[in-house]
């Protein structure tokens, strides 16, 4: 994970503040969760449209054509690269702190093991008991 950082870091630099940008016009405009996941798309669109054209114009003006070419080519997929390499981290992270508690007290897993074992046991039987009911209501109609 460390070899990619790089680009993690270049996504994160290129669009995350489009994205935050976005995110807050949705929260000032929009009070109904319905209606922003529609708003997000389309300030999201126009936003992101104009965040490009600035890092790509900056490109250009500090480092010549083949910097913004290069800034056109990779701002959108390693914005997508730096999404997923977000996500996997937090993943990784929650794991690891699940192996760290299963560490430090196996005991209270194992408790919560068997605790988890009898409900599904109980859950088991009254799915039972429901099903049976069931069948003794319909043969009586």
């Amino acid at each position: 994970m460390i070899v990619l950082l790089p680009i993690f870091l270049l996504g994160a630099l290129l669009n995350y503040p489009a994205f935050k940008v976005t995110g807050q016009i949705s929260k000032k405009f929009v009070n109904r969760g319905d209606f922003r996941g529609s708003l997000q798309l389309a300030t999201g669109l126009l936003v992101f449209l104009l965040f490009y054209s600035i890092s790509g114009i900056l490109a250009f003006a500090l480092y010549g054509k083949w910097m913004l070419m290069l800034t056109v080519l990779l701002s959108y997929p390693s914005g997508l690269f730096s999404l997923k390499y977000a996500v996997r981290f937090y993943r990784l992270k929650s794991n690891w702190k699940f192996i760290k508690i299963f560490t430090r007290d196996a005991e209270g897993i194992s408790e919560l093991s068997k605790l988890r074992e009898e409900i599904i046991e109980e859950l088991e039987k009254g799915k039972a008991t429901y099903v049976e009911n069931q069948s003794k209501d319909s043969n009586s109609l």
